[in-house]
C-alpha cells in the first residue's frame, strides 16, 4: 500500500466519495500544476525527461501495481519495431497491442465484473492508439526522403512517448 492511501481514504470520508474517486480528482489537480511548471522548462531534452517522470509518477499514483502493463505494452511494441521488417511491422504491432488490451479486459471482466474503479485499461486503451500509430508512422516514413525515418524509434523516445502526460 502506498503512503498516500491513509489520505487518501480519510479524502474519500470526508466527502463520501469512493477512493477512485478523490484519486482521479487529485489527479485533475495535479497534472494541471505539472503541466503549468513545465512551461518554465526552456532546455528541450529536461522537459522530455520531467515529462517522462511525471506522467510515469501519474500513472503509479493512479494506478500503483497495474503501471507494469503500459511499459510491456511500450516494450513490445520496441522489440517488433526492430526485429520485423519495416514494411510490415505496423500490423504486428497492432495485433500484439490489440490483443494485450483485449486481454486485460477479459481479465477485468472476470475477476472484477461489476466493480467500480480506475483501472488501467482507461489509459492503455488510448496507449494503444498512440503506439499503433508510431508503428504505422514509421512504416509510412519508409517512402520519405527525410533521413529521420530512416531509424525506429529509440528505447528512451518511446518509453517518453508512452508516459508523456
Amino acid at each position: 500500500m502506498a503512503f498516500w492511501h491513509p489520505f487518501m481514504e480519510y479524502l474519500a470520508e470526508i466527502f463520501d466519495k469512493d477512493i477512485n474517486q478523490v484519486k482521479i480528482v487529485m489527479w485533475f489537480f495535479i497534472a494541471f500544476f505539472l503541466s503549468y511548471l513545465i512551461t518554465f522548462i526552456q532546455k528541450p531534452s529536461v522537459r522530455y525527461y520531467y515529462s517522462m517522470t511525471t506522467g510515469f509518477m501519474m500513472n503509479y499514483f493512479m494506478f500503483e501495481g497495474e503501471v507494469i502493463h503500459p511499459l510491456c505494452m511500450m516494450l513490445g511494441t520496441y522489440i517488433l519495431m526492430r526485429i520485423i521488417r519495416r514494411e510490415r511491422q505496423q500490423m504486428f504491432v497492432f495485433s500484439f497491442l490489440f490483443i494485450y488490451l483485449s486481454g486485460q479486459h477479459i481479465y477485468r471482466m472476470v475477476y472484477h465484473y461489476g466493480e467500480w474503479g480506475g483501472e488501467i485499461t482507461s489509459f492503455t486503451m488510448n496507449l494503444v492508439c498512440r503506439l499503433t500509430s508510431v508503428g504505422f508512422c514509421f512504416c509510412d516514413g519508409l517512402t520519405a526522403k527525410d533521413d529521420e525515418f530512416k531509424e525506429p524509434p529509440s528505447f528512451m523516445w518511446l518509453l517518453g512517448y508512452t508516459y508523456n502526460t
